[in-house]
C-alpha cells in the first residue's frame, strides 16, 4: 500500500495541483459548471462560489499531499513539510506568469492551513503509537 501511495497517488495528487494552478481561470470556472451541473449542485454553478471552492481546494489538495507525502517519507516529515509550502509558494507564483490568473496569498494561506493541519494530525498519530509504521523501539513489549 505504502508503494501505491509513494509512487502513484502521490505523483498523481502533485500534477494535479500543479495542473490546476496553470490552466486559466475561463478553464478553471467551466470546470467547476460542469461539475455543478453535472451533479445537480446549484450553489456549485453561481459565479460567487467559484472563490470559496478554490480556496477550500486548495486547504483540501495540500492536506491530502502533505498527509500522504508524511506518511511515506515518515523519518524526514520537517523536510517534507518545508518542500510542499515551497510547492505551494511555487505553484502561487506561476500562477502570476498567466494572463487570466494572478497570485494570491489568501490561496497560499489556505493551502499552508492544509498542510498544517496534516502536520498536526500526523503528529498525534504518531504521539498516539496509532502509526502503522511503529519502529521496534516504540512497539510495547510483551
Amino acid at each position: 500500500m505504502l508503494f501505491i501511495l509513494k509512487f502513484f497517488v502521490l505523483p498523481l495528487l502533485v500534477g494535479l495541483a500543479v495542473y490546476l494552478s496553470t490552466i486559466e481561470a475561463t478553464s478553471l470556472n467551466a470546470i467547476y459548471d460542469n461539475i455543478g451541473n453535472e451533479f445537480d449542485i446549484v450553489w456549485i454553478t453561481t459565479g460567487n462560489s467559484h472563490q470559496l471552492i478554490s480556496d477550500i481546494g486548495h486547504g483540501i489538495i495540500y492536506f491530502t499531499i502533505a498527509l500522504i507525502s508524511f506518511v511515506s517519507f515518515r523519518k524526514y516529515y520537517r523536510r517534507t513539510t518545508g518542500l510542499i509550502m515551497l510547492l505551494a509558494a511555487a505553484n502561487e507564483i506561476f500562477q502570476s506568469f498567466i494572463l487570466s490568473r494572478e497570485a494570491n496569498w489568501q490561496d497560499f494561506a489556505y493551502s499552508v492551513s492544509g498542510i498544517a493541519l496534516a502536520l498536526i494530525i500526523y503528529i498525534i498519530i504518531q504521539s498516539l503509537g496509532l502509526s502503522p509504521h511503529l519502529s521496534e523501539k516504540t512497539q510495547p513489549k510483551q
